[in-house]
């Protein structure tokens, strides 16, 4: 499930994901990635840089580089939809989270960072309770 990597000397432990290639239909997706806030919901803030940029950033180069190795992906939100956000809109009919599951994804992965303010710090991972939790486990 993990792969070991050195790059300049130093040891990096990566993910490594192994999704078996399918024909999906037109509305069925590989990955679905949720940019976390946007819109009105800037999310945490440092400065002038808000949880919203950087979360759609990182979720924009996830996106490409899992398209460069043949993954079907799906955002939430990019570009042309991230205004419309609010912090209550998510789950509309054509909210975040509706987009989340409406694509029917193998996988998500929703990208949101904690300030610390509540001791909450670096990597946090949410599983539904009832699903195998091997795959949350293991990372």
């Amino acid at each position: 499930m993990f792969a070991d990597v050195k790059k300049e000397n130093q040891d990096f432990k990566l993910l490594k994901l192994k999704i078996e290639e399918t024909n999906l239909p037109e509305d069925v997706y590989d990955i679905v990635i949720d940019a976390g806030h946007g819109g009105k919901d800037e999310g945490e803030r440092a400065g002038t840089v808000t949880e919203a940029y950087v979360t759609l950033e990182y979720a924009k180069l996830l996106k490409e580089r899992l398209e460069e190795i043949g993954y079907k992906v799906k955002l939430t939100r990019d570009d042309n939809n991230t205004g419309f956000y609010t912090e209550t809109n998510m789950y509309d009919e054509d909210g975040r989270i509706t987009e989340s599951c409406n694509s029917k994804a193998k996988l998500m992965i929703s990208f949101h960072i904690n300030n610390g303010a509540s001791g909450l710090r670096g990597f946090e991972l949410y599983a539904p309770t009832k699903a195998n939790l091997k795959f949350a486990k293991d990372v």
